[in-house]
C-alpha cells in the first residue's frame, strides 16, 4: 500500500486525484508503524482533498491530532483535536486524547483556553497552527508575519 502510495507522488505530487478515504487509510496505516511524520505528511494531503470536496472529518483531524502528539507538536495536537471535539464532543477516543493534551499543556505551562483556533492548511502540503508552519519534510518553522 505503501509503494502504491510513494508512485501515486511521483505522478500525482499533490494527490489532487487520489480520494481522500484511500489518503485517510494510507496515513492511519503509518501511524500503527509508528512511522507518525510520514502520517502527518499523508493526513495533511487526506485533509486538504476532503476540504476540497466541501466538508471535514474528525477522524482526519483526530489521526493528525495524535500524530502531532507523538512527535510532542503538542500545541498543533491540540488545536487539530478541539476541532475534532468541536465536531463530535461525544466520541470517546477524541474526548482521551483532548483530557490528555489539555493536561500535557497545564504541565508545560501553556493555558489551553489561549490557544486559539487559527489552523489552516495551506496548498495540499502545508498546515499553519497559531503562527507555525508545518512543512514536510522540514518539520515546524515559524510563519514569518509580514511588516
Amino acid at each position: 500500500m505503501i509503494d502504491d502510495y510513494n508512485r501515486i507522488i511521483d505522478i500525482d505530487p499533490d494527490c489532487k486525484f487520489v480520494y481522500h478515504g484511500d489518503l485517510f487509510v494510507i496515513g492511519t496505516a503509518l501511524m500503527k508503524l509508528e512511522e507518525y511524520e510520514n502520517a502527518i505528511k499523508v493526513l495533511v494531503k487526506a485533509h486538504h482533498n476532503q476540504v476540497r470536496e466541501g466538508f471535514e472529518n474528525s477522524a482526519i483531524l483526530y489521526n493528525l491530532a495524535y500524530s502531532f502528539a507523538q512527535i510532542g507538536e503538542l500545541e498543533f495536537a491540540f488545536v487539530l483535536c478541539r476541532r475534532a471535539f468541536q465536531q463530535i464532543p461525544e466520541d470517546e477516543d477524541i474526548k482521551w486524547l483532548f483530557g490528555i493534551l489539555t493536561e500535557k499543556l497545564k504541565e508545560e505551562k501553556i493555558k489551553p483556553d489561549e490557544i486559539s483556533d487559527d489552523v489552516w492548511f495551506w496548498e495540499s502540503d502545508y498546515l499553519c497552527v497559531n503562527g507555525k508552519m508545518y512543512v514536510p519534510f522540514s518539520g515546524i518553522a515559524e510563519v514569518k508575519k509580514f511588516p
